[in-house]
């Protein structure tokens, strides 16, 4: 349900850009944010108790915040190459076209400051 959404999202994503249709592309990426958060909601990863099924939902969010690193490429190419580096990914295996990879090896970082917070 909420992956077929997220795969036509990523579609329509790639089509608005190959447009230059920055204001579509833009509300989809929000779009995008809005049905990944509500699979944050709907899985409660935070509750879960068997291991195996939060290792899945951790793997798939993953996965999910480099598509949206790589939609996010083309407006904010300098932070979003800190989210690669601290994720010791190539930029150059990038591409929009096959966003969903096997992350699972990934070890996360345990802070990454994109935006310093104005004081």
């Amino acid at each position: 349900k909420v992956d077929f959404k997220l795969k036509k999202l990523e579609e329509e994503i790639i089509t608005s850009l190959d447009t230059y249709d920055f204001n579509l592309y833009t509300k989809k990426i929000v779009q995008y944010l809005d049905e990944l958060n509500n699979y944050i909601d709907e899985t409660i990863p935070w509750k879960e108790k068997d291991q195996d099924k939060l290792k899945e939902i951790i793997w798939y969010l993953v996965n999910r915040i480099y598509s949206i690193s790589l939609f996010f490429y083309p407006l904010i190419p300098c932070s979003i190459e800190k989210i690669f580096d601290s994720l010791e990914l190539s930029k150059n295996k990038h591409n929009l076209n096959n966003s969903f990879l096997n992350l699972e090896k990934i070890l996360l970082p345990q802070t990454l400051i994109l935006f310093e917070r104005k004081k």
